[in-house]
């Protein structure tokens, strides 16, 4: 899935997957874009891993973003922040 994300905020979390990873994993917050993207490298092409996106998120946030140790499974939370 292909998707910009707004990044108006900093992100959380900066993760790379592996030593030689192609991709920077960023959580993004505070806005209605709250989600995890993965930005190439190389490229710099950003691609939305998930994404919650309406301004009743704007509050919410993405929190815990792993990967497991053979580098195949991701982890991360969706914090509700509620009303």
């Amino acid at each position: 899935l292909v998707g910009q994300g707004e990044f108006r905020n900093s992100p959380d979390q900066l993760v790379r997957n592996g030593e030689s990873g192609d991709f920077l994993y960023v959580t993004e917050d505070g806005d209605r874009t709250v989600g995890v993207y993965a930005i190439h490298k190389t490229t710099g092409k950003q691609y939305a891993i998930f994404e919650a996106y309406d301004l009743k998120y704007r509050h919410d946030e993405t929190t815990g973003l792993a990967f497991s140790l053979d580098g195949r499974n991701m982890c991360a939370a969706f914090q509700d922040c509620g009303p």
